[in-house]
């Protein structure tokens, strides 16, 4: 029952926002009580809490198995790239703009676990695939590679934002499809 509460719940707050998903709308679509929704979930902060939480937890499970990937030094790094992003991309249907900006508004302790897993996340894996890259050719060995982490890790934190999220005409997918796009081809034709 829980796991079906998280995602109908995961759902509609992504699609309608948090404020418009009332807990008897929630509770009549499961066909369960209100009382029996908020004996699994006793507010619905903790319910979006939640759902992040095991979202969070489902995207590491996945980045994990392809970050063992990367670390073997005989695996093509590009499709496991592809995956990785892949993995991103999938994000996006949960963590759309609307529920960010709701998270960091309506339930802060979940943007402060979302911004904590994500910088930590990042790190840990940027150096990993940084180096597997240059040691496979795919990326320059002379990269400087503390310069190229704080370029990335500031595009994000400073574009994926629920200020600047809400004030740009652009879904997530996006937004992040042009920052990894710029960041990792330039904005160069072949023209140029």
């Amino acid at each position: 029952m829980r796991n079906r509460i998280l995602e109908l719940a995961g759902s509609l707050f992504a699609k309608y926002g948090f404020k418009n998903v009332k807990m008897d709308d929630l509770a009549k679509e499961l066909g369960i009580s209100k009382r029996t929704l908020y004996e699994i979930f006793e507010s619905k902060e903790k319910l979006f809490y939640s759902i992040v939480e095991k979202e969070l937890e489902r995207i590491e499970s996945l980045m994990l198995e392809v970050m063992s990937k990367i670390e073997n030094e005989n695996d093509d790094l590009i499709p496991h790239l592809n995956q990785l992003w892949e993995i991103n991309i999938e994000t996006t249907k949960i963590f759309t703009r609307e529920f960010v900006v709701d998270m960091r508004k309506h339930v802060p302790e979940a943007w402060k676990l979302f911004e904590k897993f994500r910088s930590d996340l990042l790190q840990a894996n940027f150096y990993k695939i940084a180096e597997s890259g240059i040691r496979n050719g795919v990326f320059k060995p002379d990269l400087k590679l503390d310069i190229v982490y704080l370029m990335h890790t500031n595009l994000f934190n400073n574009i994926l934002n629920p200020e600047t999220i809400a004030s740009l005409p652009y879904s997530l997918k996006e937004v992040m499809e042009t920052i990894n796009m710029v960041l990792f081809t330039g904005v160069f034709t072949d023209y140029a």
